[in-house]
């Protein structure tokens, strides 16, 4: 999946960050998505700058990925991906799995 984050009317530097996700049950470096109401359905996946999915786009704190800098306007992909569901033994892949990101522009 990808997603583009576009910037317009800025003339300052910036970063732009994407938060770690809305689940309460984050940890470590990888995000997840949850069934509604089931936690125990669980699916990890990321955000990265690349499309080969080598650098993971962070939060900004904690060490947690990479933030991207930017000049002026802008468009910037963002590149999502997930485990592979089939390979991941007890999970239900006719279930919707869903996380909420907010991404952040900041002038620096």
């Amino acid at each position: 999946m990808v997603s583009i984050i576009n910037v317009r009317g800025c003339t300052t530097a910036y970063t732009i960050s994407i938060s770690a996700g809305g689940n309460t049950n984050y940890a470590g470096n990888t995000r997840k998505m949850y069934v509604a109401n089931s936690p125990s359905n669980v699916v990890n996946y990321d955000v990265y700058t690349d499309g080969a999915h080598t650098t993971v786009w962070g939060t900004g704190t904690g060490g947690f990925g990479t933030v991207v800098y930017g000049i002026g306007d802008g468009s910037f992909n963002a590149y999502g991906q997930r485990a592979n569901i089939a390979d991941l033994p007890g999970t239900d892949i006719t279930l919707v799995y869903t996380d909420t990101l907010v991404v952040t522009v900041t002038a620096s």
